[in-house]
């Protein structure tokens, strides 16, 4: 996302224009059966250049990353299962300063909804849950805040997220898809990836 696209979006704060953004990509990433390089030996906290600022994660055996792949700053491929890998794609915007309106964000669910029912309809897939606008913290961030759903096509069942908050004052988007699968098999570690985050000065 370039600096003058994520300006125009998130000065709207439109869930559902970032989010068909990151889409196109996200699919791509989740049937993804390639092996990367920079595979991590033991399982520890690990520091990555995102744009102008550096964040530590938790980052688990068998869990690799890419630099700019299709666009994105930085994305962590979970193992492979069942011929897919879980994607965490994480976004920063140039956006420094970033005031959350939650009033504003809570109302752009319902747009978030419609958007995400054309593109099933287009698909041929079927909504399972939304799980609505949410505001929560992780031990190192104060302030996430998030939206999600999942769907199903054909056998398959899919969850996905997105979350934006400010790291060092600039604002960034974490993008997870997976299958139910793979949540059941990588969900505690994804979250404990995602909870991990660091800003580091």
């Amino acid at each position: 996302m370039n600096k003058l696209t994520g300006l125009t979006i998130l000065k709207k704060t439109n869930f559902t224009q970032i989010h068909s953004l990151n889409h196109k990509y996200s699919l791509i990433l989740l049937f993804l059966t390639f092996f990367l390089t920079n595979t991590s030996i033991l399982a520890a906290e690990k520091n990555f250049p995102v744009g102008r600022n550096k964040i530590s994660l938790y980052y688990p055996e068998n869990w690799q990353h890419a630099f700019n792949f299709l666009n994105t700053p930085l994305t962590l491929f979970g193992p492979v299962l069942n011929e897919r890998r879980a994607v965490i794609s994480i976004n920063n915007t140039d956006i420094q300063n970033f005031s959350f309106d939650k009033k504003e964000l809570q109302d752009n669910e319902n747009s978030y909804k419609k958007g995400r029912l054309k593109w099933l309809k287009k698909n041929k897939g079927k909504v399972v849950r939304f799980t609505g606008y949410r505001v929560s913290k992780w031990k190192n961030v104060p302030e996430v805040h998030s939206i999600g759903y999942s769907y199903t096509i054909k056998n398959d069942l899919f969850l996905e997220k997105s979350y934006f908050f400010n790291c060092n004052n600039e604002l960034f988007n974490i993008s997870t898809l997976m299958t139910w699968e793979q949540n059941k098999e990588h969900g505690k570690t994804l979250k404990k990836i995602l909870t991990s985050l660091k800003c580091l000065k």
